[in-house]
């Protein structure tokens, strides 16, 4: 009877564990997903579905658990895991805070997140300006429009702390290139000595700086020992002009020992050289620039000038972009206006915002073309160029005033004493805001001003050379054989002594 009701009831029995089976299977799987870990039983590990305990081992109900010995999380199944017996949580809740750590290291994290966030906007905000200006420098150096290129890496200099110097070498590199472009000695040296260790120096990338800071320090060293040489002449006459230009000669290829702050010549009389002093070898272009200097000093013919000049220039590359203005207007005014020419193209070539370019096309306009109205928008060209580079206000009355001079001369070509007038006081203002006023520009304000009928402005000129103490020399002859009718503004346009050369 007894055998007869348990296999009578095992029908339900099976049923009732298939359920109980297909339960846990779902919960099971719900656990899975939700963990994306799968959660191996083991020997002692217990589930529980929906108020029943299924166990492989002994265990306890959850009825007989006490509060704190239930998982901190879920608060049904027993705390501790087969890895660490003593956690707060059950198995299936710490492989959830595994995969979703929100507990306080993960809060921590989302702080320095923020942080360094906040840090990194500030940094962006800070290089932003930088870069910027840096990469719009980077592009007008690359098309030649050196004055450009030379306000864009000061804005971006600007924006730079001092104790960051060192981490902007690029930065700086690309402005002592520029500087050097840019015939500036100074600021190419004193950046390179300020900017780059010795060791920065010896860096491939950084090989440029190098050469180009030796190159300048070997030239200001063959300057020091000219100027020793020229210091023991008062003057040149025709009686020391053969002894001062044999002593130039004997220069070449000379060395140059140098040690801190003291220099010596090779063959110095009482200097030994120790073998600590930094070796340099008198720069010959240098020393035909001063070449040029005494023969133009003592009135040698104008193609003898420009033989000198010629010299320098094709000695260094540095010295080509500050003798091949002079060099092509001396061309121009010894009639080679071909080669003054292909200097002028090679001048804007270098630079496309050089007004020099502009004043050699206007003299060629002038004595070559008799184009004079071709010069003066060749002038007013140029001078529109300088007032167009941004942040560049300061470039016009240091560089304009040679295009304005230029315009002067050929508005007086054309008799248009007005306009020239006009042109002259520009131009005399433009040297007054840099306090560089010549005696060329001031002798022909004041002449124009006479032949307008503006006495006043003459009279005033008058003061300001008492003013000066230059009462004694006055006026040039100039000024005086214009007003003694002796000679006219035009042949004074076309003299060659009003270009500011």
């Amino acid at each position: 009877m007894k055998d007869k009701n348990l296999n009578n009831g095992a029908g339900d029995y099976r049923e009732e564990m298939e359920e109980l089976a297909r339960i846990f299977k779902e919960e099971l799987d719900k656990a899975r997903e939700e963990s994306e870990e799968t959660v191996e039983t083991e020997e002692n590990q217990e589930y529980e579905v929906e108020g029943y305990a299924i166990t492989m081992g002994e265990s306890k109900s959850k009825e007989e658990l006490t509060e704190d010995e239930l998982c901190e999380c879920c608060g049904e199944r027993p705390r501790g895991t087969e890895k660490n017996p003593s956690s707060p949580f059950c198995s299936e809740c710490e492989a959830i805070l595994e995969k979703y750590p929100y507990d306080w290291k993960g809060a921590v994290a989302a702080i320095l997140t923020v942080f360094v966030t906040i840090v990194a906007v500030i940094s962006f905000a800070t290089n932003v300006p930088i870069f910027s200006y840096m990469i719009e420098g980077e592009k007008a150096y690359n098309e030649h429009n050196l004055l450009s290129a030379f306000q864009k890496y000061n804005k971006a200099l600007s924006h730079i702390d001092e104790e960051d110097d060192g981490k902007y070498l690029n930065l700086y590199e690309k402005r002592i290139l520029l500087n050097y472009d840019l015939v500036d000695m100074d600021s190419v040296v004193s950046d390179a000595g300020k900017y780059f260790s010795e060791t920065a120096k010896k860096m491939p990338m950084y090989k440029d700086v190098a050469e180009i800071e030796k190159q300048l320090i070997n030239m200001q060293a063959t300057v020091l020992v000219i100027q020793d040489v020229l210091g023991a002449y008062a003057d040149v006459t025709d009686h020391n002009y053969d002894e001062i230009m044999g002593k130039l000669n004997a220069l070449s290829d000379k060395k140059i020992y140098v040690k801190g702050s003291e220099y010596h010549l090779e063959g110095e009389e009482g200097f030994t050289p120790t073998g600590k002093e930094e070796i340099y070898t008198c720069d010959d272009a240098w020393i035909n620039m001063y070449k040029y200097s005494l023969v133009q000093y003592a009135g040698k013919d104008d193609k003898v000038i420009a033989e000198y000049l010629s010299k320098a220039a094709e000695g260094s590359d540095y010295l080509a972009k500050l003798v091949n203005p002079l060099l092509s207007a001396t061309y121009v005014g010894i009639g080679e206006y071909e080669k003054a020419e292909a200097l002028a193209k090679e001048i804007r070539e270098d630079n496309k915002e050089s007004v020099d370019y502009h004043m050699v096309v206007s003299m060629l306009s002038r004595y070559r073309d008799k184009d004079y109205q071709k010069g003066i928008d060749t002038c007013i060209s140029g001078l529109n160029m300088l007032a167009s580079i941004p942040d560049g206000d300061d470039y016009i009355p240091q560089m304009g005033y040679i295009l304005s001079m230029q315009k002067t001369l050929n508005y007086i070509m054309l008799k248009d004493y007005k306009s020239a007038y006009a042109s002259a006081k520009e131009c005399y203002s433009y040297q007054a805001e840099t306090y560089s006023i010549s005696v060329q520009v001031r002798d022909m304000y004041a002449m124009l001003a006479l032949q307008t009928g503006d006495t006043e402005t003459f009279k005033t000129l008058e003061e300001e050379i008492k003013e000066y103490g230059e009462e004694a020399s006055g006026f040039s002859s100039d000024v005086k054989n214009y007003r003694d009718g002796k000679v006219t503004l035009q042949e004074l346009a076309m003299s060659g002594g009003y270009d500011l050369i």
